[in-house]
Formats: structure tokens, C-alpha cells, sequence
């Protein structure tokens, strides 16, 4: 997939290619004179504008998470460091760890909240987090993003 494809999901496509028939269409009988040809167009440019918007805030929002996982893991590996040069004992180094990926699954879900057509992905997630875990938790936040 290409990169300007990777924030438009499938439903987006559908929605798009009927979009595309009905401009067609709506061409074919434009007329230059007509109030309400006018008025039609400009709706199709504003509902395309929405949905461009709605492309590129998601694609947004995935890139600041990533922006944010790989902070961590640059903090990770500064901990790791430590923890190599003895500067950090096996117990706060198991304790770090644990903060970082909480940190990580928080980071992520914060960035979902922003969004309220998310809201109900983030309760689940967080009712759910004892038991998946972060890696999982991080799998669900960017598959959430992804879809809508």
C-alpha cells in the first residue's frame, strides 16, 4: 500500500468510488446557469473536503503514536544501558519497564480520547488492559486507528 493510500481504510475506498459515480453523473446534467447546480457542486467539494480531513487527521494520529513508541523505547534503552553499567538494580529496572509500557498503552490511548468517535475503544481497552497487557493493548489502539 502506498503511503497516501495507508490513511484511507476500505469503507473510505466504497464510499469514495460511489462518491465518484454520483459526480460523474452529476456532471453529465450541470448546468452553468442553474442555482442549484452551483449549490450541489458545492456540497461534493465540501463532503470531499471532509473526508480528506478525516484521512489526514487519522494519519495524524498514527504518527504521533509512533512518534511517541519510539521515545520509549529510546527511554527503554537507556534504561537497559543503566541497568548494563550497574547503575540500576535488576528491581527498579523491572519497575521502569513496567511504568514504559504502561506509559506506551497510555500514551496511545490518550491519543484515541482526543478523538470522540473513539471513546468506546478506549473503555474497552482499558477494562481489558490487566488481562492483554501492552503489547495486545498497543495492537488494539493502532488497529482502532486504522479502521475508522
Amino acid at each position: 500500500m502506498t503511503a497516501w493510500m495507508s490513511f484511507i481504510s476500505y469503507i473510505d475506498w466504497i464510499f469514495l468510488a460511489v462518491f465518484a459515480l454520483i459526480f460523474i453523473l452529476f456532471l453529465l446534467e450541470f448546468k452553468v446557469t442553474s442555482k442549484q447546480s452551483w449549490i450541489v457542486l458545492l456540497g461534493f467539494f465540501a463532503l470531499g473536503a471532509y473526508l480528506g480531513f478525516q484521512g489526514w487527521r487519522r494519519k495524524k494520529l498514527l504518527q504521533l503514536l509512533e512518534q511517541r513508541e519510539k521515545e520509549l523505547e529510546n527511554l527503554e534503552r537507556e534504561y537497559e544501558s543503566l541497568k548494563a553499567e550497574g547503575k540500576l538494580t535488576e528491581a527498579a529496572y523491572r519497575e521502569a519497564r513496567a511504568e514504559l509500557e504502561r506509559a506506551k498503552v497510555e500514551a496511545g490511548l490518550a491519543i484515541l480520547r482526543a478523538d470522540e468517535r473513539y471513546r468506546e475503544t478506549v473503555k474497552a481497552i482499558e477494562r481489558e488492559y490487566q488481562n492483554l497487557g501492552p503489547e495486545e493493548s498497543l495492537k488494539k489502539i493502532r488497529e482502532a486507528l486504522q479502521s475508522n
